[in-house]
């Protein structure tokens, strides 16, 4: 789009390029692209630009020294990093060990003097299920080779802009989500974490999300649930809990950008489920004006 005058009000003429009628659509940064140059995008087919299917880049090439986490054997972290304070800090932490571990490495939480304080891993350890468990207990100790969960001080300093992924195994194993997205959504890397649990329903996601919002406050949500739900559940059901899962968020101030569920080659005995979930998404998102959507404002859906 042709710029912010443009933008705003979802003017196409003299747009430029037409990247495509079809999706998906690629683009790349003019290689002579100044830092602070904005370039405007939007879908130009119906009211999608208006319902808010647009985007504003801001190029930028500054270097990020992001705050780090370790695994360290023992109950007692190295140099100036310290332990993991609580498990939604703990589900956190993982992002940044894969592919060590994964958010459904995640086991339990315990209160333990036999094991180390915090966050702790273990693989192949006796007596320790393989995975990592949130320990409550105040000292804690070393135990054969269990490994404490470390962070830099600044890890989880601030949370004024926080951009979460929470869902099912595609927010779980997308390895790069914390370092992809911030520059479209939250102006600090460090203020983007990863709480995705492969298997996770909208029902599970639901289940933790009070306790999310009140440790991380987030600002923009990454939600991908329903998938997990449908062996079980009906169509209408999932829709349902993922409506709740949405609202909820809403609800604590956060935007959400969703991802719909996809049809999966070992599932086909699934794919009518899942398409007439599509279908329900379809219709919140695409109604008339005389037919609300069931999904309020603040809400981005992207179809897989």
């Amino acid at each position: 789009m042709a710029d912010q005058t443009a933008f705003s009000a979802c003017n196409f003429v003299s747009s430029g390029d037409n990247l495509g009628s079809t999706s998906p659509v690629s683009w790349t940064v003019p290689a002579d692209a100044a830092d602070g140059a904005v370039y405007y995008f939007g879908c130009e087919v119906s009211s999608h630009c208006n319902m808010g299917q647009k985007l504003a880049l801001t190029v930028a090439t500054a270097a990020v020294d992001l705050p780090s986490v370790s695994l360290t054997t023992g109950n007692t972290c190295p140099g100036t990093q310290i332990p993991i304070s609580s498990w939604e800090h703990c589900r956190a932490s993982l992002a940044a060990l894969s592919p060590v571990v994964s958010g459904d490495s995640f086991n339990d939480v315990e209160d333990d003097a036999d094991w180390p304080q915090g966050c702790y891993y273990c693989d192949g350890v006796s007596g320790c299920t393989d995975g990592v468990c949130f320990n409550a207990h105040s000292v804690g100790s070393s135990n054969d080779d269990a490994q404490i969960v470390c962070a830099d001080p600044g890890f989880f300093a601030d949370l004024s802009s926080t951009l979460l992924f929470v869902g099912d195994s595609d927010i779980d194993y997308w390895s790069d989500s914390v370092t992809a997205f911030p520059p479209l959504l939250t102006p600090t890397p460090s203020d983007t974490f990863n709480v995705g649990y492969g298997g996770y329903t909208c029902a599970d996601v639901l289940t933790e999300a009070d306790d999310f919002i009140a440790k991380f406050t987030p600002k923009n949500v990454v939600l991908v649930c329903g998938e997990n739900d449908l062996p079980s559940a009906s169509a209408a059901k999932t829709f349902a809990r993922y409506q709740n899962v949405v609202n909820k968020y809403l609800a604590s101030g956060a935007r959400v950008v969703s991802i719909s569920t996809k049809p999966e080659p070992g599932t086909t005995e699934l794919h009518d489920k899942y398409e007439q979930v599509r279908r329900r998404h379809a219709h919140t998102l695409f109604t008339t004006p005389d037919d609300p959507p069931s999904l309020p404002c603040g809400v981005t859906f992207i179809f897989s």
